[in-house]
């Protein structure tokens, strides 16, 4: 009664004007008196204000509602700075509303929004860009208008900020600004006077347009004459500043005409300039008609008559402007001619004006019956288009309030007085009427406010004040009643016998009966008899406890005046008060016989009757009252309340049904009409009439039939909603204060356990229970079964079963055909597993009701439940042979054999019911619904086709039924074809909006989705009643989806809004939700995923008390935990993750996020298998949720819960570097909801994470496992910064800032010395991020220190360490190793820091391998390792596997032709030196290899063709030049070997190969003398002197093989382990033939290397000498296999096959020699010797004249040529016959 106590003080510290002032200014500003009617801090205000006028404004109040404090600084002083809180509170409400265009929801918040404008002056210095800063974001003018209200009292300069406003907006925005104007005026407390010369000085510079929007604007609220006043100022001031008037646009629209015609005639376009014409005629029609309606408005106040000539020469220029036409109409109407009025209207095909014209014009409404229609219909759907009458003062609204009021449309009236009073709080007339439809719908206490402000705006006034003091009566507050009427009493001269006696009454009421005794005194001094008078005095005197006297002052009155029923009638009231019912009937039957034909006397008997149990007199009697006065409402309702007792519910409600209308007169009335709604069955319509009874009378026994209906309305199937449970907490209030009250009222004691267990309150109810059977009252047959049966159910639900099983079955004996009795009964034998009785019970119910459809469908669910499927099945089957058309029957038994798996029984038993006729649409759908259970997608859309052909016109239930069913199907389109072809039936249903909305949503339409339902929350919060159940919480959708009620309207809004990204709009619905129905689950995990979005930490605090309080196994608390954990997870809170997962979901919840979580916990033990092995899992549980969601239509809160999994299974797979499972899964999550600032701002943190583990991936080599571009179409960097911005519009930037900051100096890649580490620095993975771009000494030391034990900087310590400390890295591997046994890259890590232990290195390698087999880089780097330590086959297997990983990296192929290049496997080695150019031809080192290899083959040619081509590509490079030389060198090709070698020694003059092949061309050139000065000069500039030592030698010494043999010896000597020199040495022996000196050398050089090719030939040489020839022949094959292309090994083999006189053979390995050098003579001299020796004297020839030909000046070859050339020719001749 806030209201009520401010308008009391205002009264008391001001005068009447003052106070009707404050009041005016206040109700004009509809948040400041929402604050009065709400706020707990209203007697502080008043304490602060006290009588201080200039306090008294509702800017003040504004700044006192943000800080008590802040109304006593002085403000307006500029250079006062705001506290940092209320700062921050200013920033957060300015950016909500730039966010969301929605006006302050409070005071507070008005004032802070009037603050952001304080600020934004002293930043500006002026007001300049105020109306710039008013329309930034989506915020409009309206949005600032109760900021407005306060800024006055933050700014010296006010009238500034006007004037700016006033000078920056057109005509266009000037209703709305004259509108704004207005309302800054009204909140000033202040006289007319006053109000007007603000209104001059802020108008005063104003353009015409806005002067009169402002005064249009004033016509609801200021005085006619205030406005002609400031009006004919406004004149004066125009007329005396107005220039010559120009043309206007009319005019220069015809002048535009005209001049387009004069152009099209000139062009030759006649045509074009008759339409020009036409069109500059029309213009002036529509100018000049402008004008005449101007002054037909001015004409039709004055002189009517010229009014309607004006308006039909309008109408003659604009024949078809229909506005003019409806303007013209109403003047008509207004002026008594509605027939033509009406034949205008008649013209228009407009409902809604021919709606308001029946509304403002009664005439209109009775010659217009369509008219009239269109009224009702508007005001039923709230869709009147009010406005302004020009000849009614009064408001639309206030009409349409009147008349759905005197209509009895009383929410209807509510909506619209409620319009009407937003239109100008301070009408009286609307106050008034609001008080009386608040009366209506017993809204006691807002119809108290109304009456209290009559009272204050109208003190003379005394029926407002007697209205209040009814109305205080009415709410049992009688000593505010009392007050009333005693200053009324006091301030009136002759008061009223009406006004005495009321006085006299109230003062009994409140407990001051001894004031109404003199009163009542009085009135029978002057008339003994006056009854009125005598009914007081004896109840002032029995109040006052003289009951004696009271008895025998009725009885000498009825003695002496028996024909007076008064005093008959009052004696009877007084013994029935006294408690003797006895006395008051004898006292009412001498009444009866003294007036038996008197109705009153009648009914009261006939009450008394029926108080005293005794219905069969009452109705006796009651029907003799009724006979006699059939109109008597309370006859009537008594004899209702006697049919009622008696059980006659059909003649009980013919009595009462002609009242049925008008139960709102009568609480009495409300609360019979009520009980024989419920007794006939209907609930729900007894629902509304019982609350009236009950709100309005506040009656014991209206509390109790009130509340015995919400308890009656709820049972198995039917929940009460969260308003329905609010109300029943109330009741059970109200009942437990009036029991300390009274004693006894068994039954109110009874009803209230019965409520207490309705509310789930079971103990205490229980405890209740017992304590009823020990009152008498309990002994009686229907109470004792009803108190042992709710003692028995209570009992149970506390699982005191024993206590339970007594208490039922005396229930059972009591009344043993109860069945709710023996169902609860049978339910706790099975509890306590007494089975045997519990399935006899349940038998026994089905004896008792065979038939009867709910028994036999709980008994056979009982069956089921038990285990005992087979008799449920055989009693539906049997059922369904005596109902064979009950199709729940059918339904049922199909249940039951899908529980059973009995697909083909399913499937019959659903064909036989739908071989039914008349199935309902809600049949088909559960029909179909069943064969969704059982994936039968295609038979279940078949079956909702046939529903839908079977049911064209489905109403709406059975419409809504089908569009669910139709999307779970999947098949959103066909459900959004479906709604739109029943869009028009069912539009007029008020939840159609939410239907409509889930069908958009679903087809992903989420703006459409959120625009069809701005309609009914704005109705919902301005005409609830318009909505029928939707304001309400009775739910009528479907379970997959939000209920039909007002808590689902908000849930569903704030889902769309948070999957369009606004959630702060998500958040306030959500709150109004969980506000409809504070136990919505739905609701109250979109409260912690908003939450968890946004970063607010302490609403998921808070959620985590709750969840402690919850049973774990519950899927609100399985939800819960799943979010908190999630939020933990994201947060690096992994204690408190782990506790949420044990607690809630480490057990047999089989989700996605508890795999996850596992998987996380795993792999912190160090099982990093085992951890892969649960997160592949976790993400198999996530494609098949992702499936699921699939089949079925798409659903927001489904998908976001999709979305939390997704997070947490990204978390997860990033700390295990899963880098493309966590891309992929981030790519869905934010795929379709890309705005979800928790999901930005984790993908902006992992990303940066990323970027770093990106670069230490390079150095470790990883391949397949690297992190790979999230979006090819932006970097990493563009990507952070992008989903930082979106996460930003809901997390605080501070909690944004490290990643951003972070994020660039990676990009950069240094850190800024600017940027503070200690606050950036949050966790482990930050402080990594920093440390690899740290270089400062102390910075990387801070960061070491504060995470010193954290693995991620650990590692990345490691990583920066790799290449400069190698030990140290190696080291800290080695320690994470201990934690992390499983983690590859830790293994591979160390091996790069232990690379010059190659041994070591390739055994971690190794390691890392057997758990990540497919990374090739690995494999390369082991093979590297392997290679070093000279183990190449391993090494050739690893590189293999690379190859088979990657095969088309030419890389792995060229290490792999380098292995067997070392093995000396050549032929391998030119295949892959090859595949390794063809895939990489532009590699030079590839094209070297390839190039090596063919030397070693002896294809010189080719070898040289790769050396060109890769010195091409790497020029400069003298590798590729010496292999050249070589080449040309082995072809024989002398002089170009010459000049190749002589050019690197131009660039390198010390370049041994150069100097090697220039020695061996002059010796092949037989030049020994150049070949001689060439070693002398190579001797004196190369590092390695061996090879031109041994050639000097060789030209020392060429005639004495001693001497070259003994040189060769001294050489050996001093290079004892040079197997060159030790092979020289053993060739030198041989020649002298010291066979055995030579093999022991050659033994020495094998030793030395054993795979040396040249060795193997001198021993296979030794061997040939010594007659070893097989033994030669093997060590000469090695020679070949190491070195192919070795000539020396094919020759010396060949001559080795000639000593085996294997002539073929060696013939054979000649040519091959031939094949590979053909350039080199002695193969073919050799090949010859063997053709020679084979008597091939012919090939033999061929062969040497080869020779010849390389060789020419070799005499040797000559001789040889000229013997075999003569033996040829002998030859042949002995081989030519003889003739």
């Amino acid at each position: 009664m806030s209201i009520e106590r401010l308008l009391d003080q205002i009264r008391a510290r001001f005068d009447p004007q003052t106070a009707r002032e404050v009041v005016s200014a206040f109700r004009a500003e509809p948040l400041a008196w929402q604050f009065f009617d709400k706020s707990p801090e209203l007697e502080t205000w008043l304490s602060f204000a006290s009588d201080d006028l200039s306090r008294w404004q509702p800017g003040i109040l504004a700044l006192f509602s943000v800080d008590l404090n802040l109304p006593e600084q002085d403000l307006t002083d500029l250079q006062f700075e705001l506290p940092t809180a209320i700062s921050e509170r200013v920033e957060s409400v300015c950016k909500v509303a730039r966010l969301t265009g929605l006006e302050p929801a409070s005071l507070a918040d008005a004032a802070l929004l009037a603050l952001h404008l304080r600020e934004f002056r002293r930043a500006e210095g002026s007001w300049k860009r105020l109306a710039e800063e008013l329309l930034s974001g989506k915020s409009r003018l309206p949005l600032w208008k109760s900021a407005f209200v306060v800024l006055p009292q933050l700014v010296p300069d006010f009238e500034d900020a006007i004037d700016s406003l006033v000078a920056s907006f057109g005509s266009a925005e000037a209703e709305t600004l004259g509108s704004f104007i207005v309302h800054q005026v009204r909140v000033s407390p202040a006289d007319e006077n006053t109000r007007y010369q603000s209104y001059r000085r802020w108008l005063r510079k104003a353009s015409v347009s806005l002067q009169i929007s402002t005064l249009r604007a004033m016509r609801n609220f200021e005085d006619e004459s205030l406005i002609k006043l400031l009006a004919n100022s406004f004149l004066a001031q125009s007329q005396s500043e107005s220039a010559e008037p120009g043309s206007d646009a009319a005019d220069a629209d015809v002048e535009s005409y005209r001049q387009q015609a004069i152009l099209s005639q000139i062009a030759g376009q006649p045509l074009q300039a008759s339409r020009a014409i036409d069109q500059a005629f029309n213009a002036l029609n529509r100018q000049q008609a402008g004008i005449l309606r101007d002054l037909a408005f001015e004409l039709e106040a004055t002189n009517p008559e010229e009014a309607r000539k004006t308006w039909e020469e309008i109408l003659r220029l604009q024949p078809e402007n229909a506005a003019y036409k409806k303007e013209y109409a109403e003047f008509l109407i207004a002026n008594d001619d509605p027939d033509y009025g009406y034949e205008l209207l008649q013209e228009l095909p407009d409902d809604a004006t021919r709606a308001l014209y029946a509304l403002r014009y009664p005439v209109v409404s009775a010659a217009d019956p369509q008219g009239a229609q269109s009224l009702e219909k508007a005001l039923e759907k709230k869709t009147l288009q009010t406005g302004a009458s020009r000849f009614s003062a009064e408001s639309d609204n206030l009409k349409a309030a009147r008349y759905a009021f005197e209509t009895k449309k009383y929410q209807t009236a509510s909506s619209f007085i409620q319009k009407a009073l937003a239109e100008n709080p301070n009408d009286l007339e609307a106050i008034k009427l609001s008080g009386l439809i608040d009366r209506r719908m017993a809204n006691i206490d807002e119809a108290i406010e109304s009456s209290a402000l009559l009272a204050l705006f109208e003190p003379q006034n005394q029926a407002n004040k007697k209205d209040l003091a009814s109305l205080y009566l009415q709410s049992q507050q009688p000593e505010n009643a009392l007050k009333i009427y005693q200053d009324l009493i006091r301030d009136t001269k002759e008061p009223s016998r009406a006004d005495l006696l009321n006085l006299a009454e109230v003062s009994i009421k409140a407990g001051q009966a001894q004031k109404a005794i003199p009163i009542a005194q009085a009135f029978l001094k002057q008339d003994a008899f006056d009854g009125e008078a005598l009914v007081l005095l004896c109840n002032a005197l029995i109040a006052t406890g003289r009951n004696n006297e009271a008895v025998n002052a009725l009885e000498t009155a009825s003695a002496v005046a028996p024909e007076k029923p008064a005093s008959w009638l009052s004696l009877a009231r007084i013994w029935t008060s006294l408690g003797q019912e006895d006395k008051a009937m004898q006292a009412l039957r001498k009444a009866k016989a003294a007036l038996p034909d008197d109705p009153s006397i009648l009914s009261a008997l006939g009450a008394l009757y029926l108080a005293n149990d005794q219905p069969t007199e009452a109705i006796s009697v009651l029907r003799q009252a009724i006979e006699l006065d059939p109109s008597s409402m309370p006859v009537r309702t008594s004899l209702t309340q006697a049919y009622l007792s008696h059980g006659y519910i059909d003649e009980a409600w013919k009595t009462i049904a002609p009242f049925e209308e008008d139960y709102t007169s009568d609480p009495q009335l409300a609360s019979v009409l009520g009980q024989t709604l419920a007794a006939m069955g209907d609930l729900n319509g007894a629902k509304p009439v019982l609350r009236f009874a009950w709100q309005s009378s506040r009656s014991d026994s209206a509390l109790k039939a009130y509340a015995d209906l919400l308890i009656k309305s709820y049972g198995k199937d039917v929940k009460p909603g969260a308003s329905e449970l609010k109300e029943m907490s109330q009741l059970l209030s109200v009942m437990e204060e009036r029991q300390q009250e009274r004693d006894g009222l068994f039954d109110m004691r009874m009803l209230q356990a019965d409520l207490k267990a309705a509310l789930g309150m079971h103990e205490a109810a229980y405890q209740d229970y017992l304590q009823l059977l020990d009152y008498p009252e309990a002994n009686a047959p229907r109470a004792y079964h009803h108190l042992q049966f709710q003692t028995g159910k209570t009992a149970f639900s506390l699982g005191m079963t024993d206590i339970s099983l007594a208490s039922l079955q005396e229930a059972v004996l009591t009344d043993p055909d109860d069945l709710p009795a023996r169902h609860v009964l049978a339910k706790a034998y099975m509890e306590a597993n007494l089975k045997d009785e519990g399935f006899a019970t349940a038998r026994s119910a089905m004896q008792i009701a065979p038939t009867e459809i709910e028994n036999v469908l709980w008994y056979s669910d009982f069956m089921s439940e038990h285990e005992n499927a087979r008799e449920a099945i055989q009693i539906l089957k049997d059922t369904i042979h005596l109902m064979p058309e009950e199709k729940a029957l059918y339904l049922t038994l199909a249940r039951t054999y899908v529980n059973l798996n009995q697909i083909e029984d399913t499937k019959e038993t659903l064909n036989r019911m739908l071989a039914l006729e008349d199935i309902e649409t809600e049949e088909y759908v559960n029909v179909a619904n069943l064969y969704l259970h059982l994936n039968e997608a295609d038979e279940a859309s078949r079956i909702i086709k046939k529903a839908i052909s079977d049911n064209p016109s489905p109403d709406f239930a059975e419409s809504r039924d089908l569009i669910y069913s139709v999307l779970k199907l999947g098949d959103s389109a066909a459900a959004l074809q479906l709604i739109s072809d029943l869009e028009p039936a069912l539009q007029p249903n008020p939840a159609y909006p939410l239907l409509k909305s889930d069908v958009l949503a679903a087809n992903q339409q989420f703006l459409p989705a959120l625009g069809v339902l701005e309609d009914t929350l704005n109705r919902l919060e301005f005409a609830p009643e318009t909505l029928g159940s939707l304001a309400s919480d009775a739910s009528q959708a479907n379970q997959d989806y939000p209920p039909h009620n007002r808590a689902g309207l908000y849930d569903r809004s704030a889902q769309l809004e948070r999957m369009i990204g606004d959630l702060l709009a998500a958040e306030k619905h959500n709150a109004l939700a969980l506000q409809a129905d504070p136990d919505s689950e739905s609701a109250f995990l979109l409260k912690l995923e908003l939450a968890l979005a946004s970063s607010q930490s302490d609403v998921l605090a808070n959620t985590l008390d709750y969840l402690n309080t919850q049973e774990t196994r519950t899927q609100i608390a399985i939800s819960t935990a799943s979010l908190l954990a999630l939020d933990a997870v994201l947060h690096n809170d992994l204690p408190k993750a782990r506790l949420l997962w044990e607690h809630f979901l480490a057990e047999k919840i089989n989700s996605p996020a508890s795999k996850a979580l596992e998987s996380l916990f795993v792999w912190q033990k160090g099982s990093a298998k085992e951890a892969a092995s649960l997160l592949a899992e976790a993400v198999g549980l996530l494609d098949e949720m992702e499936v699921r969601q699939k089949v079925q239509s798409f659903d927001i809160a489904r998908h976001f819960k999709w979305i939390w999994h997704a997070l947490l299974v990204a978390k997860v797979a990033w700390e295990q570097a899963d880098w493309k499972l966590a891309d992929r899964v981030l790519q869905s999550a934010l795929a379709t909801a890309k705005i979800n600032p928790a999901a930005n701002r984790f993908l902006a943190e992992y990303l940066t994470d990323k970027v770093r583990q990106t670069r230490n991936a390079h150095i470790l080599r990883l391949v397949n496992r690297a992190p790979s571009a999230y979006d090819p179409e932006k970097s990493d960097h563009e990507l952070i910064e992008e989903q930082i911005s979106i996460a930003g519009r809901a997390i605080a930037p501070a909690e944004l800032l490290p990643t951003l900051k972070i994020n660039q100096s990676l990009k950069n890649g240094h850190w800024s010395d600017e940027n503070d580490l200690h606050k950036l620095i949050t966790n482990g993975k930050q402080a990594a991020q920093v440390l690899s771009v740290l270089v400062d000494e102390n910075a990387i030391a801070d960061v070491l220190t504060g995470f010193s034990k954290d693995a991620d900087v650990n590692f990345q310590q490691a990583i920066q360490n790799l290449h400069s400390d190698p030990k140290t890295a190696a080291e800290i591997a080695a320690k994470l190793l201990e934690n992390q046994p499983e983690n590859p890259v830790l293994y591979a890590l160390q091996a790069i820091a232990e690379r010059k232990n190659p041994a070591r290195a390739a055994e971690l390698l190794e390691t890392a391998l057997s758990f990540w087999q497919d990374e090739p880089d690995w494999h390369a780097m082991a093979a590297a390792m392997l290679q070093d330590d000279g183990q190449y086959p391993e090494a050739a297997k690893h590189l293999e596997e690379a190859i088979r990983i990657a095969p088309k990296d030419a890389q792995y192929w060229q290490m792999l032709g380098d292995v067997k290049l070392l093995e000396k496997d050549y032929h391998a080695a030119k295949d892959y030196f090859g595949k390794a150019t063809d895939l990489f031809p532009s590699n030079p080192e590839a094209l070297h290899s390839l190039a090596i290899i063919n030397q070693q083959l002896g294809e010189h040619q080719i070898a040289i063709q790769c050396f060109r081509k890769a010195s091409q590509l790497d020029p400069g490079n003298l590798l590729y030049e010496e292999g050249i030389a070589e080449s040309l060198l082995a072809k024989q090709e002398l002089q170009k070997a010459l000049h190749q070698a002589d050019a690197i020694l131009k660039t390198d003059p010390k370049n041994e190969t150069a100097w090697q092949v220039k020695v061996n061309a002059f010796l092949r050139g037989n030049k020994p003398e150049d070949a001689r000065q060439a070693i002398h000069f190579a001797l004196a500039v190369v590092e390695n002197p061996v090879p031109f030592e041994l050639q000097k030698i060789d030209l020392d010494h060429a005639r004495s093989p001693q001497q070259a043999a003994l040189a060769s010896q001294k050489l050996a000597e001093t290079y004892p382990e040079d197997t060159a020199v030790l092979n020289n040495l053993a060739q030198k022996q041989i020649k002298i033939g010291e066979i055995e000196k030579a093999e022991q050398t050659l033994q020495r050089s094998l030793a030395l290397d054993q795979t040396n090719p040249e060795t193997l030939v001198s021993l296979g040489t030794v061997d040939r000498v010594r007659g070893n020839l097989d033994q030669a022949l093997a060590h000469l094959a090695q020679a070949i296999e190491l070195q192919p292309g070795l000539i020396e090994a094919y020759l010396e083999m060949g001559l080795t096959y000639q000593d085996r006189r294997d002539i073929n053979s060696a013939i054979q390995t000649y040519h091959k020699a031939i094949a590979m050098v053909n350039n080199d003579p002695r193969p073919y001299l050799q090949a010859a010797a063997a053709y020679k020796e084979s008597r091939d004297y012919r090939n033999a020839e061929f062969m040497l004249r080869q020779a010849s030909q390389l060789s020419p000046s070799d005499q040797n070859i000559r001789r040889q040529l000229a013997a075999v050339v003569a033996l040829n020719i002998v030859n042949t001749l002995q081989e030519t016959p003889k003739r």
